[in-house]
């Protein structure tokens, strides 16, 4: 994401937070999921009385992670 979001660096394992690199108030990011897309609900209809089912589209489900952290100081 860009702007006044989350910005995830892989080379150098920092976050950056409106523009604040987290490294600057010694925050390192230890460990990280390799995430690349939030899994995907297929959205379907059945009517009972008729045989299979409407496909309705998808949609992202939320993706929940976890980084974890070391403060030096």
């Amino acid at each position: 994401m860009i702007g006044n979001d989350l910005v995830l660096r892989e080379s150098k394992r920092s976050i950056i937070i409106n523009g604040v690199d987290l490294r600057s108030f010694g925050i390192e990011l230890t460990d990280y999921p390799s995430i690349l897309l939030p899994p995907i609900e297929n959205r379907t209809l059945t009517i009972e009385g008729r045989h299979g089912e409407i496909p309705l589209g998808y949609k992202f489900a939320p993706r929940e992670f976890t980084l974890s952290f070391q403060v030096r100081g």
